[in-house]
């Protein structure tokens, strides 16, 4: 199984904020035996969240997305991307659909 790590943040991509979450989220994933395959940072931009999660989706078997790392008043990692609205949790991953253009 390969994955995809985003994360989302303005203050990442600025330089303001170090993203260790990264890293603590790569150790724990190479421990349970699954590859990260791609990591990815975008800021708190929705359409470009949304186009991050499709790019990632039609390449990894999984994603695992972060963020909220500043705070920032810009904050948009903790909405759920519009295209997997109410179809994201830990229990259930978002639907291949989204992949596809259809939206929640």
């Amino acid at each position: 199984m390969q994955i995809e790590i985003v994360t989302i943040g303005n203050e990442v991509l600025s330089g303001r904020t170090v993203d260790t979450n990264f890293a603590w989220l790569a150790r724990a994933l190479e421990r349970v035996n699954v590859q990260v395959g791609w990591h990815s940072t975008v800021g708190d931009v929705a359409d470009r969240i949304g186009e991050v999660l499709k790019r990632a989706l039609e390449r990894a078997d999984g994603v695992v997305m972060t963020g909220g790392l500043g705070p920032t008043p810009d904050d948009r990692a903790r909405p759920s991307p519009p295209c997997c609205r109410g179809r994201c949790s830990s229990t259930r991953p978002c639907s291949p659909t989204c992949a596809n253009g259809s939206s929640a």
